[in-house]
């Protein structure tokens, strides 16, 4: 992928991929995108208890970042029945929770996979999305980045924070520059956008390239 700038982490579970963007709260970000959940789903672990902790992982980031846009994704789709199911209940749980949170006065927003098509996936898993799959991701992020900031919660970047002794950086952490999501990791997650504006609403036909 030419824009790799962003954070993956294959086979991580929803409450390791927030451990793994700790680190990074020092950078201060305007903007956070999160999106995990699919091994949860796929490999069933504590499938009672992923909404939960995807609840503390957006707790954590909005303690961390109080200033920044939390932007939270529903996974996408899957090919397969068993795993739809538990994608469905998972997605609503995260909708609440997203609502929930927003309610209370946090910029919490969801960024709802509910347009994706499943023939955006590749067959060969019936998981990881085709390159036009991807297209489709990037365009509702943007769709829910820019209701952000229309709301409001974008603002110029705070400054960096100094790295607290004994914290190493993550290894794959860094600012990111678009809104794909990783090819080869299982869970999809862009971590940190720093914006000073929002841009501009566009719209993204399927077939374009």
């Amino acid at each position: 992928m030419a824009n790799n700038e962003n954070e993956g982490h294959p086979g991580f579970p929803i409450g390791p991929v927030g451990d793994a963007g700790k680190p990074d709260y020092t950078l201060r970000p305007n903007v956070v995108l999160l999106m995990a959940g699919t091994n949860d789903i796929v490999f069933s672990i504590n499938l009672d208890g992923a909404p939960t902790a995807m609840g503390n992982v957006i707790d954590d980031i909005v303690s961390a970042c109080p200033d920044a846009a939390l932007v939270v994704a529903q996974i996408t789709p899957s090919l397969d029945a068993n795993w739809e199911k538990k994608r469905g209940i998972f997605n609503a749980a995260l909708k609440d929770g997203g609502a929930a949170r927003a309610d209370a006065g946090k910029q919490v927003a969801l960024a709802s996979m509910d347009r994706f098509a499943p023939t955006y996936l590749n067959v060969t898993d019936g998981i990881h999305p085709t390159d036009e799959g991807y297209r489709q991701i990037a365009t509702v992020w943007l769709d829910a980045i820019v209701a952000a900031g229309e709301n409001g919660w974008i603002k110029p970047p705070l400054p960096m924070l100094p790295r607290r002794s004994g914290v190493p950086a993550s290894p794959q952490g860094r600012v990111s520059r678009g809104a794909e999501a990783s090819t080869t990791g299982r869970i999809r997650r862009t971590w940190v956008w720093n914006i000073p504006r929002w841009p501009k609403r566009v719209d993204a036909s399927p077939t374009e390239p």
